[in-house]
C-alpha cells in the first residue's frame, strides 16, 4: 500500500515541530572510518503529523578539529537531493557504511555535540531538526561501546595499516583515536612542542625485533614541514610500544620534492553549446566525488572506495585519490596518478552520458603533478598552458 502524503494547508493548523511529532528509525548507518579520524553518519526517520513523510539526516564528525562539523537535510523523498549530499559527504572518506541502532547513533552524536562544547565550537546550523536527538539516553555499557568501537574502526589488514592509523592519528592529536589501536597506558604525544599536524608520507622499515618498525614520516605542522624518525612495536595489530628516535625540519621544496610524483593526462575537447549539465550526474564516478568551483569551470575530486592505500608499507596522503575530472566550457581533462587509475577513469568516461560528445585530443605524462597549475593559471586551453610551461623549462 502506498504511504499517506501529507499537504500543507495555508491557514490551517500549524505543523508541528520534528521534535513534537512521532517518528520512526528506519535506516541509520555510519562510515567505518573513525581511523582516518572523520565519521559521517546517515538517519532516516519515518514522521507521522507532518508536511512531509520523513526527514534524511547526514552528520560529519571530525575528531581531530572541527568535532560536529556539518548537518544537512532532506525533507520528504527527494532521492536526488539524498544521493547528491550522500556522495558528497561520504563519497571522499573510503569507508563502508555500517548499521547502528538508535541508541549508538544518538552516543556518537552526543560525544561530538561534548566535543564543540569542551572546544567552544559552534554547532551546525539545524539543531530545531537534529536536538530531539540529544535528548534521548545514550548510555552505552563497556560491552556496547566496545561494539560500536568495532563498527566505526576497520580491522587492519597488516602491521603496515597499525602503524600508519596510530602515527596518523598520534600525528593529528586525536589520542582518543590512537587509543583504539594501542594497548592501555601508552605514551602517545612524543612531540607535545607541536600543534595538531598531518601525516603526509610515512616509510616503513623492518626493525630488529619482530613487529618492531622504524619509521620515517614526513609530517605538517604548524605550516611547516618535520621529518621525524620513530620506533612503533605491534602485537596482535595493536601497538604496544611507541619512541621518539629523531626529528629535523625540512623546507618546503624538499618536502615538495619527497611528495612529487608522476601525473598522467588525457584531454578532451567538449561540444560548445552548453547542452550539457556538469553535475553529479556526469558519470558513475562523479555520484560520489567532492566537487570544487572554479572561474574557469568545476573539479570532480574522485576518491577510491577503500583506504587500502594506508597498509602500504609506504603511506602517501593522498593515494586515496583515484584520479579527476576538472570540466570547462571548452574542455574535459582527466588526470590520475598511474596507469591503472588512468585506465579506470577512462572506461568510466566510456559509459557516461556524454561520452559521444568528448574528442580526444591529447595524452600527456608529467614528472610531477601540474593540472592545479593549470586550474589556477587562467589558461583556458590545456594545450596552451602546456605549451608555456614547456617554453619555461628549456
Amino acid at each position: 500500500m502506498e504511504k499517506e502524503r501529507f499537504t500543507l494547508i495555508e491557514g490551517g493548523m500549524t505543523p508541528k515541530r520534528i521534535s513534537d511529532c512521532k517518528k520512526r528509525l528506519e535506516l541509520c548507518h555510519v562510515t567505518n572510518t573513525r581511523l582516518m579520524g572523520v565519521l559521517a553518519m546517515y538517519m532516516r526517520f519515518e514522521l507521522e503529523d507532518m508536511p512531509y513523510p520523513c526527514i534524511h539526516q547526514f552528520f560529519y564528525f571530525d575528531a581531530e578539529e572541527f568535532g560536529f562539523e556539518s548537518y544537512k537535510s532532506v525533507k520528504g523523498n527527494d532521492m536526488h537531493r539524498v544521493y547528491e549530499i550522500g556522495g558528497g559527504m561520504m563519497g571522499g572518506l573510503g569507508g563502508t557504511p555500517v548499521n547502528l541502532n538508535l541508541k549508538e547513533a544518538v552516543h556518537l552524536l552526543k560525544h561530538f555535540v561534548n566535543f564543540n562544547r569542551e572546544r567552544r565550537l559552534p554547532m551546525p546550523e539545524g539543531i530545531s531538526e537534529y536536538g530531539f536527538l540529544l535528548n534521548m539516553d545514550d548510555e552505552l555499557s563497556e560491552p556496547d561501546r566496545y561494539i560500536l568501537n568495532g563498527k566505526i574502526c576497520v580491522r587492519p589488514q597488516n602491521d603496515y595499516e597499525t602503524v600508519n592509523y596510530f602515527l596518523m592519528r598520534c600525528f593529528g592529536k586525536d589520542f582518543e583515536g590512537a587509543d583504539l589501536i594501542a594497548k592501555p597506558g601508552l605514551s602517545r604525544d612524543l612531540f607535545p612542542d607541536f600543534k595538531m599536524g598531518t601525516l603526509c608520507k610515512n616509510s616503513i622499515d623492518e626493525g630488529r625485533e619482530p613487529g618492531e618498525y622504524i619509521c620515517e614520516s614526513l609530517v605538517e605542522f604548524d605550516n611547516a614541514y618535520h621529518l621525524t624518525v620513530t620506533k612503533v612495536t605491534v602485537s596482535g595489530r595493536r601497538v604496544s610500544d611507541y619512541e621518539k628516535v629523531n626529528q629535523l625540519t625540512v623546507s618546503a621544496m624538499e618536502a615538495a620534492m619527497m611528495l612529487s610524483r608522476p601525473e598522467l593526462v588525457n584531454v578532451y575537447s567538449l561540444p560548445m553549446d552548453n547542452s550539457f549539465t556538469v553535475d553529479r550526474s556526469l558519470s558513475k564516478l562523479t555520484e560520489g566525488a567532492m566537487i570544487s568551483d572554479y572561474p574557469g569551470g568545476k573539479l570532480f575530486m574522485i576518491f577510491h572506495s577503500h583506504n587500502d592505500h594506508v597498509a602500504k608499507k609506504e603511506y602517501r596522503l593522498n593515494e586515496d585519490v583515484l584520479g579527476l575530472y576538472y570540466v570547462s566550457d571548452r574542455q574535459l581533462i582527466c588526470a590520475a596518478y598511474s596507469k591503472e587509475n588512468i585506465w579506470v577513469l577512462e572506461k568510466d568516461l566510456a559509459k557516461a552520458s556524454i561520452r559521444d560528445r568528448l574528442k580526444p585530443v591529447a595524452r600527456y605524462e608529467f614528472l610531477e603533478p601540474v593540472v592545479y597549475e593549470y586550474i589556477n593559471s587562467g589558461f583556458e586551453s590545456f594545450d596552451e598552458f602546456v605549451a608555456i610551461i614547456s617554453q619555461n623549462e628549456e
